[in-house]
């Protein structure tokens, strides 16, 4: 939750699977049409967190879509996500945050949540700013940590029977 790179993950989950205009949205269903719906996202506690990506497709396209998946992640941790694509992701996520912070419930959780759990309180302004401070580099940095083959896991849910299969697969 209050790990200084929050907001730089916040960012990686939305190039990578947070919305419509997604690497992995436009590469599994827009391009290859095998995918369902591909969803990435990450969540931050006290002392863990993970970066899931999530794809509901055809037991045929498991493998394909693994694939694409991991070389999705291989190549952000190698080479800088272009200006304009991180561009449209703080745009992104800092429209989302203005409206999910519309009704005076969320913003007295929103507040409240930082002040019990952080004992500091950040405006949404002071946020963004430090969303807009983001650089490329710094998104590099946070995927080269991320995408690691020993940090991998894979979950699959179908009739697979051969998980050394799926173990091979976990290759960056």
């Amino acid at each position: 939750i209050f790990h200084p790179q929050r907001y730089t993950l916040e960012l990686l989950e939305i190039i990578l699977g947070g919305m419509m205009s997604s690497r992995l949205f436009i590469e599994l269903r827009d391009k290859l049409g095998i995918a369902y719906y591909v969803k990435t996202s990450a969540e931050a506690d006290p002392d863990t967190g993970y970066l899931v990506t999530q794809a509901g497709v055809d037991n045929k396209n498991v493998k394909k879509a693994i694939s694409t998946i991991l070389k999705e992640y291989k190549r952000i941790s190698q080479k800088r996500v272009p200006k304009n694509e991180l561009k449209k992701a703080k745009d992104y996520i800092k429209g989302k945050t203005t409206l999910l912070l519309e009704s005076s419930d969320a913003q007295a959780s929103f507040y409240a949540g930082q002040e019990l759990l952080e004992k500091k309180i950040l405006t949404l302004k002071e946020i963004f700013k430090k969303i807009d401070k983001i650089s490329q580099s710094d998104i590099l940095k946070v995927a080269k940590d991320i995408f690691q083959p020993q940090k991998l896991n894979l979950a699959i849910i179908g009739p697979f029977k051969d998980k050394e299969r799926f173990q091979k697969l976990l290759k960056l």
